[in-house]
């Protein structure tokens, strides 16, 4: 039994943009801070994203128009957010039925009135996959698509080998070799985990240009 292809088949499947596997045993302490221990429980996560429709996005520079407003609030949050959430259950339930445990996180749901946040983060886990970066907007940039990507994520703990893109591991170790002195590669992805916990809302609270 191959899971990574299987689960490469089923996303094909479903018509995704972009799919990855992350290894978040690196950052337990920003999950386990943002989503506590169940959210932490779990060491992987499968990352899967859907391209916006450019034609709906390329509108914004007159999201003042209400038919602009609707188009953009219909096309690129509840129906790409529908697509996510069921892909994501599809993919939870394949796995429990291999008998491994499996949590969907919804592509867009706040749990913390307080904070406006998610109980996990889906740009963190796409970085982590090799998907992208996160740039200073905190937005998730990808090489193919820019941040015009909605995400939704799977957690579990089925063995699954991480699936970590080489050519963004190269294009951060530049990023990094370009930060100050005083900053180093350790303090940079702690940071960056930090960003990602405390700038994850939900879409009520992110519309005119957020992300997930």
């Amino acid at each position: 039994m191959n899971l990574n292809e299987d689960l490469r088949h089923i996303v094909d499947a479903q018509g995704l943009d972009c799919f990855g596997i992350a290894d978040l045993c690196s950052v337990r302490v920003a999950v386990l801070k943002q989503g506590g221990h169940h959210i932490a429980g779990f060491p992987a996560a499968i990352s899967v994203g859907i391209r916006l429709m450019d034609s709906i996005v390329n509108l914004l520079p007159k999201q003042d128009e209400l038919a602009v407003k609707v188009s953009y609030r219909h096309h690129a949050y509840e129906v790409i957010n529908f697509r996510l959430d069921l892909v994501a259950s599809v993919i939870s339930g394949y796995l429990q039925r291999l008998g491994f445990r499996a949590f969907p996180i919804p592509a867009s749901k706040q749990v913390d009135d307080r904070r406006m946040c998610v109980d996990f983060s889906h740009k963190l886990a796409a970085h982590l996959a090799g998907l992208g970066w996160i740039g200073k907007s905190c937005l998730l940039i990808t090489r193919e698509h820019g941040p015009r990507i909605r995400w939704a994520t799977v957690l579990t703990d089925a063995p699954f080998v991480p699936m970590v893109g080489r050519r963004l591991r190269q294009q951060t170790r530049s990023l990094h070799n370009r930060l100050p002195n005083h900053l180093d590669i350790g303090s940079a992805d702690q940071a960056l985990e930090q960003r990602c916990a405390g700038t994850e809302k939900s879409d009520e609270q992110s519309y005119n240009g957020g992300q997930q």
